[in-house]
């Protein structure tokens, strides 16, 4: 009789293994100094962190052509670099940006470098 398997537990942010922890810490490094600690918390279109000039152009096409709100393309913003955290990136780039979007319109995107 063999022992039954155990379940796998549940990744765990502060694990090191966990995809998470640098992104949290290139998040922390940036927002140092700032009264806030997630790119969520950030003001809407934070001046000081945009995104790389072809992201915002992306930004400001979907905007130009209606599909972004002003609102919209903060969060964007803010979400595509959440993206750019977990890519290992130093600031959103076009990529980074068109997968938020995806995210914001209920979409998978592909896999992000």
């Amino acid at each position: 009789m063999t022992a039954p398997r155990q379940a796998r537990p549940a990744a765990n942010p502060r694990r090191p293994s966990s995809p998470g922890v640098p992104a949290r810490r290139r998040q922390s490094r940036r927002l140092a100094g700032t009264p806030w600690r997630t790119n969520a918390e950030t003001p809407p279109y934070n001046r000081s962190h945009p995104p790389t000039p072809d992201g915002l152009a992306v930004v400001e096409e979907a905007f130009r052509t209606g599909r972004l709100s002003q609102r919209g393309a903060s969060i964007v913003i803010a979400l595509a670099w959440t993206v750019a955290d977990l890519a290992g990136r130093d600031r959103p780039a076009a990529d980074h940006v068109r997968a938020a979007l995806a995210l914001r319109q209920g979409h998978v995107p592909d896999t992000v470098a």
